[in-house]
């Protein structure tokens, strides 16, 4: 009886743990491998992006649910050829195995551009992209960044973005630098320098200019918004509220006199929640000319006005009517719109139409805020692509428009939401959110970022000569020249992927994309076919 009685109770454990295991196995066949990527950076900083020589460190959460071992294989794919399987690294991963995984890269050993980093694991492929994203970043791909130092003092063009510290930051000063940024916007603000009625603090601004100064970055500063001392806090509009905001800008320019700064009076006076209680043209006026009687006691004062949204003609020519004209250096705008910055061409026409019908045709025009976010509920989204071609195409179209200085909006994203597109406009990832993310500041680089990096190389000691007609309106080519002669051709289209035949008379012909790749091609009698996308590329013919 008790033989019989363990013989059944053995036989029902065997099936019980056979079943299990099938059970187990069926679930497993379901459950998927994953891999998430924590940037390391360097022992200083989380970034992904590097100076070629650095040593970068990644680390890979990898979770592999089969009961057999597996190949993990890394690859890095140029951006702008993803045909491109570069294999760095790989390592086994263990059967049941859910840990961390870490490897060490030699950036010296690779060509300077933007890749594209991918991992392969049980035949599935991973690239970073989140299917449900909770933060903004998650959008992005797994983007790795090989960045060669360069000096830019030749560049001919201020390429700017909009930034939102007063207290310097190392890193971000460091990133605009080796990009070749060499301007910034920042607010500076009324009620942060006189905190206190009649006495005015610059010692923050004043780090500020000194570590923009050491990286030969201009200053373009708003003098802007109220100051709970006069008028309520609102935009001045007696003739106390006046003084009070020209002595501001007078004691701002004794302070920062010799310094490479451009002021600008007010941003986007012609809208309500930046010039309150609402616009007033005859109010802003009166102001600008209070405060240009202050820059003519201080000499050499670059003061630009009235850095409106948009082309916003009504307010202009009000201001116009008004003598505004005789009072500023320049004419700054925002040109923002949903649509390619190409289409800014012809309003960038009418402004100077306007300008000369006051007797002022040679007046500059520069661009003093214009960009395109890359997530959120409204405005003008963009993929993060998009932006990066955006971005570029924005800085050509100005240059070709007799527009030498812009400012891209903005430097970095506002935070992590995915619905605010107030936190995306940035060509870096907002670093703050990412800090409560991955337990440290991370400096994560959006395409946008390379790709004005590359343009600033490219356009480094060139000045824009023409543009190449084409059979198609919708093809940009641009030349540029260096002082020694040496031209340069940049090239897209707003249309559909084509080639054209470019003649250029030599046997060598080197094409840098977007994203840094370069290649060169050859041809007997100086005739090139060249493939035309929305992407910009960077020719170069060698004699």
């Amino acid at each position: 009886m008790n033989k019989l009685y363990f013989k059944g109770w053995r036989l029902k454990l065997l099936i019980f743990v056979a079943s299990t295991l099938i059970i187990a196995v069926s679930i497993l066949s379901i459950v998927k491998p994953s891999v998430k990527l924590v940037y390391i950076g360097t022992d200083t900083i989380a970034k992904n992006w590097f100076l070629k020589g650095e040593e970068a460190k990644i680390y890979f959460k990898v979770f592999n649910p089969t009961f057999g071992e597996n190949t993990f294989e890394i690859y890095l794919k140029p951006m702008d050829d993803q045909s491109k399987l570069i294999r760095i690294s790989g390592f086994k991963v263990k059967a049941m195995e859910n840990g961390v995984h870490a490897i060490t890269l030699d950036t010296g050993s690779l060509e300077p551009m933007l890749y594209l980093l991918e991992c392969h694991l049980n035949g599935r492929v991973f690239n970073g992209v989140s299917e449900n994203p909770r933060y903004n970043f998650e959008h992005y791909p797994w983007l790795f960044a090989v960045i060669e130092e360069r000096d830019f003092s030749e560049t001919i063009y201020k390429f700017g973005v909009n930034i939102h510290f007063i207290t310097p930051r190392e890193v971000d000063l460091g990133m605009m630098k080796h990009a070749g940024i060499n301007l910034i916007r920042m607010d500076f603000l009324w009620s942060e320098v006189e905190r206190e009625r009649g006495v005015y603090n610059f010692r923050e601004y004043r780090r500020l200019v000194d570590a923009l100064r050491e990286r030969n970055i201009t200053a373009l500063f708003i003098l802007d918004y109220g100051n709970q001392y006069y008028d309520g806090g609102v935009a001045p509009y007696t003739d106390t509220g006046r003084e009070a905001f020209a002595k501001f800008t007078l004691e701002s320019f004794r302070e920062f006199k010799g310094e490479d700064v451009i002021w600008e009076l007010w941003n986007e006076p012609n809208l309500a929640q930046f010039w309150k209680p609402k616009p007033n043209p005859e109010d802003y006026t009166r102001l600008l000319k209070a405060v240009h009687s202050t820059a003519e006691e201080i000499a050499d004062v670059k003061l630009v006005a009235p850095g409106i949204s948009g082309f916003d003609f009504t307010f202009l020519e009000e201001t116009f009517k008004l003598d505004v004209l005789d009072c500023v250096e320049a004419v700054s705008i925002h040109p923002y719109r949903s649509a390619s910055p190409e289409t800014v061409s012809l309003e960038y026409v009418m402004l100077r139409e306007t300008l000369a019908s006051y007797g002022f045709s040679s007046k500059p025009i520069i661009s003093s805020e214009w960009g395109y976010c890359t997530s959120g509920s409204y405005g003008n989204r963009v993929s993060i692509t998009i932006q990066a071609e955006y971005a570029v195409r924005m800085f050509l179209v100005n240059i070709m428009n007799g527009v030498n200085v812009s400012v891209f909006y903005d430097w970095k994203d506002d935070g992590t939401s995915i619905q605010d597109s107030e936190h995306n406009f940035g060509i870096i990832a907002d670093y703050e959110g990412l800090r409560s993310v991955y337990g440290r500041p991370m400096y994560f680089i959006k395409p946008a970022y390379y790709a004005i990096y590359t343009l600033t190389l490219q356009l480094n000691g060139f000045y824009f000569k023409g543009r190449v007609k084409t059979e198609s309106e919708d093809d940009y080519v641009l030349v540029f020249e260096s002082k020694q002669g040496v031209e340069k051709y940049v090239c897209w289209t707003t249309g559909y992927k084509h080639k054209i035949k470019l003649n250029v008379n030599t046997k060598i012909l080197e094409v840098v994309k977007l994203y840094g790749l370069k290649e060169f091609y050859e041809s007997e009698d100086g005739i090139y076919e060249l493939t035309l996308t929305t992407s910009p590329i960077f020719v170069l013919p060698i004699p």
